[in-house]
């Protein structure tokens, strides 16, 4: 069997209606077996496979049919410029969330700057941003200590003692975190997903994120409702709160904004939709 015909009968294995790309899956599958990146895959794609290797690979296809995603079951997920650890307590890094990072960058400059960030998951965001920042400071808080770990892990593992930076990470409930500390940044890809339609993602096993990642309450903007009210006193003038959310909440930000007397201004994802919102504070 060559490692072209593996990745069809890995492909065909990867058959389910919740899994949109099964041959993209397969060759990801194989490419993590082996070893490879995808240059390595096309220069020997008509190499023969060994059955131990096809083995391993029918192996990560059953347990993807179970409804895990596939960052979960190989354990890292590539974002941005790196590649973090990953597993099943954790949202998976999306591509889109890098355009949140990318904003912040872009126009925060190099000055120091205090910045929160809500629901740290697997550290994506804080990450990210402090390899490229290393004057600022972070504080990151999410509810789950499992989280917390993973981001702590990814601290240690990209960050380490080669940067200069200040990352406090904190287990708690962002509802009722209190502090003397003042930010320039919020930022969060929260949950936002409203309770009805989280439960039958998961069902349908569309997602297989934490619920705890997903769910944002009866109409997914509770968490939004609470960044604003934590902003009156813990955001300074001319701070910005920069989210992530549903391609279909841009009105209803917009209005939260609004009432709590922030400018407001929404950007577009790769695929031209509406999916995160920055709010300064006059």
């Amino acid at each position: 069997m060559t490692i072209s015909e593996a990745t069809a009968a890995i492909t065909s294995l990867l058959n389910a209606p919740f899994i949109e790309t099964p041959n993209i899956e397969a060759r990801i599958i194989l490419c993590h077996i082996l070893q490879w990146d995808n240059r390595s895959y096309i220069l020997n794609k008509n190499s023969t496979i060994v059955p131990d290797i096809f083995n391993q690979a029918a192996a990560f296809a059953h347990e993807r049919l179970t409804g895990r995603s596939l960052a979960a079951i190989i354990g890292t997920q590539p974002f941005y410029e790196d590649t973090f650890i990953v597993n099943d307590d954790v949202l998976i890094p999306r591509p889109e969330t890098e355009l949140l990072v990318e904003y912040i960058l872009n126009t925060r400059g190099d000055t120091p700057q205090n910045v929160l960030e809500v629901g740290v998951g697997s550290g994506i965001i804080t990450i990210s941003l402090a390899k490229h920042r290393p004057l600022w400071t972070f504080t990151a808080i999410d509810i789950s200590e499992a989280a917390v770990s993973t981001a702590r892990q990814n601290v240690h593992s990209l960050i380490g003692d080669t940067h200069n930076c200040a990352i406090n990470i904190i287990q708690q409930d962002f509802f009722q975190y209190n502090t003397a500390e003042t930010f320039d940044i919020i930022v969060s890809n929260p949950p936002y997903i409203p309770t009805a339609e989280t439960t039958r993602l998961l069902e349908s096993k569309t997602i297989s994120d934490p619920r705890i990642a997903l769910d944002g309450g009866q109409d997914g903007l509770d968490f939004y409702r609470r960044i604003l009210t934590f902003a009156d006193t813990h955001l300074r003038p001319n701070g910005i709160i920069a989210v992530e959310h549903a391609f279909d909440q841009r009105q209803a930000l917009s209005e939260l904004a609004a009432s709590s007397g922030y400018e407001y201004r929404c950007y577009q994802d790769y695929a031209g939709l509406d999916r995160y919102s920055v709010m300064r504070k006059k």
